[in-house]
């Protein structure tokens, strides 16, 4: 089911819209006999069991459940559904991403949604012509019905649909604000390269560092991910920057709050991201309280 083509779209072609994309597998989704319908999205950082909120859903007889996050920064809020409910969890009012925040509780983009009601709201809306993304009109139509619920998800959360965000989530990370990444009960499980071992040369310095298998340190890592088969030459210096796999910063190279992308190559003495260091400076992220 990639989500730029449908069965009736045989050449492909863009989905306008997350439910949209939801809407050219209504056929599929019948077939499949389902009774319910879990839809997340792939952008997202959190922990979450979702047999329980599978059941709350399932009890209250909800036509969708939304899980919910509170995050710190009130004013962020407006880049997300934003979500009121009452003490039982029902759903009082719904934004999506309003100028003014309806508060700091937002739509983590995980849904429960009972297929039928979900099949035959997109079948009401494209014949409308009303698409788009989830909370422009099929998540209101929901809610306009009563029986939409929350479930509050505690823990860390962060949305890294942009640069800034995806940054901030490795530097939660590597200062332990992050998900516990060696817990024995809830092991990381995704499949691997098969790489030579990391190699760090007499002349590395490295702290408080991630390193993937197969990277090659020479040069200075601080507060940073190096990812797999990544090179920092003799005389770089990498601070505060994700290195993605295959990434190369040669030799005298200087690196800061940055992003390399995979393979991509810092040349010779080059100097990329925030020269000089700048003391105090932080991205904003959106943790939850």
């Amino acid at each position: 089911m990639p989500p730029f083509s449908g069965p009736a779209d045989e050449d492909g072609g863009f989905s306008e819209g997350n439910a949209h994309a939801l809407a050219l597998h209504t056929d599929l989704i019948r077939e499949s006999g389902a009774d319910i319908v879990l839809v997340l999205s792939a952008d997202h950082i959190y922990k979450l069991d979702y047999a329980p909120v599978i059941q709350q859903h399932l009890d209250k007889e909800a036509s969708v459940t939304v899980v919910t996050t509170d995050i710190s920064d009130k004013s962020e809020a407006t880049r997300f559904s934003n979500v009121c409910s009452g003490k039982d969890g029902k759903i009082t009012e719904f934004a999506y991403k309003p100028d003014e925040p309806l508060g700091r509780t937002v739509a983590c983009e995980v849904f429960v949604y009972d297929a039928v009601l979900l099949t035959e709201t997109l079948d009401d809306l494209q014949a409308e012509g009303n698409m788009g993304d989830y909370g422009e009109h099929l998540l209101p139509r929901l809610v306009e019905r009563g029986d939409a619920y929350t479930y509050p998800l505690e823990g860390y959360w962060l949305d890294v649909g942009t640069l800034s965000a995806y940054h901030q989530a490795h530097r939660d990370f590597l200062e332990g604000g992050g998900l516990e990444l060696d817990c024995e009960e809830w092991p990381f499980i995704t499949s691997s390269i098969t790489r030579p071992p990391t190699r760090i040369r007499p002349e590395a310095t490295i702290n408080d560092s991630f390193v993937c298998g197969g990277a090659d340190i020479a040069g200075t890592v601080i507060r940073s991910l190096i990812g797999p088969g990544a090179v920092v030459e003799k005389g770089a210096e990498v601070r505060d920057t994700i290195v993605q796999a295959g990434g190369v910063i040669r030799a005298g190279a200087k690196v800061s709050r940055a992003i390399v992308d995979r393979e991509g190559v810092v040349g010779d003495g080059a100097t990329v991201g925030a020269w000089p260091l700048m003391p105090g400076c932080a991205w904003s992220g959106h943790r939850p309280v």
